[in-house]
Order: structure tokens, then sequence, then C-alpha cells
């Protein structure tokens, strides 16, 4: 029982990974980046002033995920969000020093997470009743340029795009030609699973691996996680031997797999 507590705990801890993200979004609703916005980078993100060739050469996926669509950047004015955005960095100085310092790239960070990912968020519960209940439609996460090095942005992936999709989309494209958010930091794509899918998962090689420590007699504590943006396993562990490791593998050959060994954990107390 006390290994699996452990893998429960870290469960707990690990694996919503949209949720730490969205802690921040939440506690920075009063920061934001300075609403010093370049005019070349005001026009570039302006679909106005691209060619109708070139919009239309466009990829549709970003980062290998399809795109359901692209939002409209229609509001030629953000000074709303500008404004909102610097008083946002101007009050998030602590969460930027635990970020990494105060680089143009974390300013961006906290104005998107707080800005564009509260909107998102807020649609999102709007249209489905709560983030949980979305859980089961698809996933919901944030991505920067410390973390897998990809771009500021607020991702919402479903795996069955439905009319719910696109009341959603209206939701926020209403607030894009106010002014109000950005579009060039929101992407809908096509998800292959669901949150709910990746804690099915991760259930289920927690229960397959306890088995094959059960069988093996071996003794070991462990850390299991399924990666929501990636759909990547990872297992951290203090003595599971290489032979359990590639059988539980072996049970999952179309799954990836992060193995961390010589992690000291603490037991799980209730």
């Amino acid at each position: 029982m006390e290994r699996e507590d452990v893998r429960m705990k870290f469960r707990k801890a690990v694996i919503p990974g949209a949720a730490l993200a969205l802690f921040l979004a939440g506690c920075s609703g009063e920061e934001k980046s300075e609403g010093r916005k370049d005019e070349a980078e005001k026009a570039a993100v302006n679909p106005a002033n691209v060619s109708k060739d070139k919009a239309e050469d466009e990829p549709k996926t970003i980062s290998g995920r399809l795109l359901l669509f692209k939002f409209e950047q229609s509001a030629k004015d953000t000074t709303i969000r500008d404004e909102k955005a610097a008083e946002m960095i101007k009050n998030s100085k602590d969460i930027m020093e635990q970020l990494g310092g105060e680089t143009p790239e974390v300013k961006e960070q906290i104005a998107v997470q707080g800005i564009e990912g509260a909107a998102v968020i807020s649609a999102i519960e709007e249209v489905y009743g709560s983030t949980i209940e979305f859980d089961e439609h698809g996933v919901l996460f944030f991505t920067d340029p410390a973390n897998k090095g990809e771009e500021n942005a607020i991702w919402a992936g479903f795996k069955n795009p439905d009319d719910k999709t696109e009341k959603v989309r209206k939701l926020l494209q209403k607030q894009i030609d106010e002014g109000k958010i950005l579009a060039k930091y929101i992407h809908f794509f096509k998800s292959p699973y669901t949150a709910a899918d990746a804690y099915a998962l991760q259930d289920q090689v927690g229960n397959s691996l306890n088995k094959l420590l059960e069988a093996s007699g071996e003794d070991s504590t462990y850390a299991l996680s399924v990666d929501i943006i990636t759909g990547d396993i990872t297992l951290q562990h203090d003595a599971i031997s290489d032979a359990v490791i590639e059988q539980l593998k072996a049970q999952y050959p179309d799954q990836k797999f992060q193995i961390e060994s010589g992690v000291k954990m603490e037991p799980y107390e209730e």
C-alpha cells in the first residue's frame, strides 16, 4: 500500500500539467507587461497588414499541433490590453524573480497567463461549467520559452470539437475585437486525448507497475505522472530494476517513457 500511496501523492502534485500555470494566471490578475508595444510588432500581428496569399500559406500546425482555426486579430487599438499588462508586470516583481528575472520573455509570460490565460479559462468555464468538466473534453495548458522552448501561449486542445468549441471561440473573438486580449497568444488545436484520458492512463500504468513489483519481490518507492502537454509518461524511482521497467514498457508499446532513476522520495503519509 505504501508504494501506491507514494504514487498517488505525486500524481496530485504533478499530473495536472496546467495546474501551476493556472494558479499563476489566477494570482497574476493584477500584473502585466510594459505597455511599450513596438509599432512594427503591432503591425506584424495584425492580419490586416498581411497579404491574403501570405496568410493562406501560413502553416496549419504549431509545435506539431494541428490548429482548429486561427483567431483574427481584428482590433488595431490594444490600449486596454497593453495598460492591463503593464500594471500586472509592475505588481509581479516577486513572481518574475522566481521565473528567472525581469526578462522580456518573463514579462510576456506574466501578461499572457494573466490576461489571455484568464480569458480562455473564463470562457471555458462559462461554456463547460468548469475546467474540471472540460477535462472530459480536452486539455488546457500554457507554454513558455523556459519550458520545452515554446512560445508564450495558452493552448486549448479538443479531442472532439463541437458546437461548444465554437461557443468558446466566439466568446474569445469578441474580446479580441474589443482590444482586450491578443489573438496571437491563444491556440485551439485537435488533441488526440483529453486530460481525463491522461489521468486514466496514469492510473492504469501505476496499477501495472505495482503488479510487476509485487511479482518481482522488489521494494521501491516511485512517482508516476503523465505529461498533459506531450502525453509522455515520467517514472521517477529509487530502486526499480531495469528488468521490471522493460516489462512495463512492453505493456505500453505506443507510449513514450521518461525514466529517472536513483530519485529519493519521502514515504507518503496521510
